[in-house]
């Protein structure tokens, strides 16, 4: 227990220096810490948007090469899937508007797959590698 005339600490000092606030740091540099923040989240968003993007339209061209290949028509999907061939021809027209369970039904009614994968992009310890080819039995 500290006694009533025992120095303040340090942090203490700080504290009671900036308003009571639990962190030493100013409100001017914290706002431009928080705009670096900011400004790197809106960067991550907009690469994943475009990412997204790009996707969307491999997907969308592959299920336009199995539709091809099968010989089907977009009203023989919708048939298959037991949806509006409106819903079909958006699919198709905005690829933006899909979702992985739509291309999989898509995919499936074109006799295909969706496979997805997702990779490291620097190489996994060994011990987490053979955690990862357990999980994949």
């Amino acid at each position: 227990m500290r006694s009533a005339t025992a120095p303040a600490s340090a942090s203490a000092r700080r504290s009671s220096a900036h308003g009571g606030a639990s962190s030493p740091e100013s409100p001017r540099l914290s706002e431009e810490r928080a705009a670096v923040l900011n400004a790197s989240r809106r960067r991550q968003d907009d690469e994943a948007s475009a990412l997204q993007e790009v996707i969307w339209r491999l997907m969308l061209a592959r299920l336009r090469d199995l539709e091809r290949e099968r010989g089907v028509t977009k009203s023989d999907i919708s048939r298959m899937l037991g949806v509006p061939s409106t819903q079909v021809q958006t699919w198709f027209a905005s690829p933006t508007n899909l979702t992985l369970r739509s291309v999989a039904r898509l995919a499936t009614a074109l006799d295909g797959r969706l496979v997805c994968r997702l990779e490291p992009l620097t190489p996994v310890p060994q011990a987490a590698s053979a955690v990862t080819e357990r999980a994949n039995r």
